[in-house]
């Protein structure tokens, strides 16, 4: 609460062997469509296929990742379907982000809608982070809503570390006059907070870097801030925000500080080392921004560069993970313009998540390849469809 309350101050899927490919499967009926909907509704149906008994954890928090791909490609309906199906706490965290979407987009009558129902479908969770968490979920709709009492309500008592949802949302939505008053808190914080503290402080600066736009002194300081900052972070977090940076910066076309971003998150890549699987993902990450920035050739050789990779220690990589770094790889393929690649990489990735014999992790691997190739709008031809499900189908114990 401590750094939220001077923000408020300034608001007016059988198991199969471990040889299996697709051509195992039997055949099912194709009662879906090749559509992102489509997509998102194998992967909920993949992951809700787990048992209750031992797996409602996983099971739910599986769910709830799909509900965000949802939320993130503006299918709030189908967002908030999924999102009743969830029956843990979690149901009401998700019902909160369907409605901060609705919120986001203008449709304030069908945000309140699910906001209400999202109050009244709170189920209390089994630790204090659990409902502090719902807590900071329902304050952010609130908040884009206007509702500052409502705010003051849920957010009361609730941890630094739980706040970080509502705490973005504020910070994104400063205006330029905010911006210096909300930095000297928010480097208070990144001086003085714990773990959580400081990583939310972080993302809420990314933020107003956004905020700041044209104005290069003030995004200065917030990179500076960042940067000088986050020696308690893990490696993927900086990336991350250094990525973030360089998005920000391609919004209001500055390709020199973009890339020179991206070279950073370079650099912390190259000199630091990685497993095989996470070493994709990072390159990967940063070729599709490097696309965007102007060095196309840069990103097609750096991405040719980790499919090499790929091949040559896949044998290294541990089955759950292959797939992963294939989707990372499709979806900046994707990005750059080149769907018949990304398609075909998403193929492979699919075959790599039926390769262990336990059902989890192919409902794992199913889900994100169906929510990823959503996301990204790469599309399935008809037969990939049918085989994706296909594996749903199949699913059964050993989970």
């Amino acid at each position: 609460m401590k750094l939220l309350a001077p923000f408020l101050s300034l608001l007016p899927l059988l198991a199969f062997p471990s040889f299996a490919r697709s051509q195992d499967l039997a055949p099912v009926g194709a009662e879906l469509a090749p559509t992102r909907d489509g997509l998102l509704g194998i992967a909920f149906e993949a992951v809700s296929a787990m048992p209750e008994v031992p797996h409602a954890r996983n099971r739910c928090r599986a769910q709830e990742s799909i509900v965000q791909a949802g939320i993130e490609l503006d299918s709030c309906t189908q967002a908030e379907r999924m999102a009743l199906a969830i029956t843990d706490w979690r149901k009401a965290q998700a019902l909160a982000d369907v409605a901060l979407a609705h919120a986001r987009k203008g449709r304030v009558d069908e945000a309140k809608r699910v906001l209400a129902l999202a109050e009244t479908s709170v189920i209390p969770g089994s630790q204090e982070w659990h409902d502090e968490r719902v807590r900071s979920h329902l304050a952010a709709a609130h908040h884009w809503l206007g509702d500052d009492a409502a705010v003051a309500r849920l957010t009361q008592g609730v941890g630094e570390a739980e706040l970080g949802a509502v705490q973005v949302v504020v910070a994104s939505r400063s205006s330029l006059e905010q911006f210096d008053g909300r930095f000297e808190l928010l480097r208070a914080t990144a001086k003085n907070g714990g773990f959580d503290a400081l990583k939310c402080s972080l993302e809420m600066a990314v933020e107003l870097h956004r905020v700041a736009g044209a104005d290069a002194a003030r995004r200065e300081k917030v990179e500076m801030l960042v940067k000088s900052s986050w020696e308690k972070l893990p490696l993927d977090v900086r990336t991350g925000l250094l990525r973030r940076l360089a998005e920000n910066l391609l919004a209001i076309n500055d390709r020199v500080g973009a890339l020179r971003q991206l070279d950073e998150a370079q650099a912390l890549v190259d000199n630091n080392r990685w497993l095989v699987q996470d070493h994709i993902a990072q390159i990967s990450a940063i070729a599709r921004w490097r696309h965007v920035a102007g060095q196309t050739d840069r990103a097609q050789r750096d991405l040719g560069g980790v499919l090499g990779l790929f091949e040559r220690e896949r044998e290294r990589i541990v089955d759950i993970y292959r797939a992963g770094a294939l989707r990372a790889v499709a979806e900046a393929q994707q990005a750059m313009g080149d769907g018949a690649a990304a398609r075909a990489t998403f193929a492979r990735a699919f075959e790599e998540g039926l390769v262990n014999p336990n059902s989890r992790p192919r409902a794992d691997d199913l889900a994100s390849t169906a929510c990823a190739m959503a996301r990204c709008g790469a599309l399935p031809d008809a037969a990939l469809f049918l085989r994706m499900q296909q594996a749903r189908a199949a699913l059964s114990d050993p989970w």
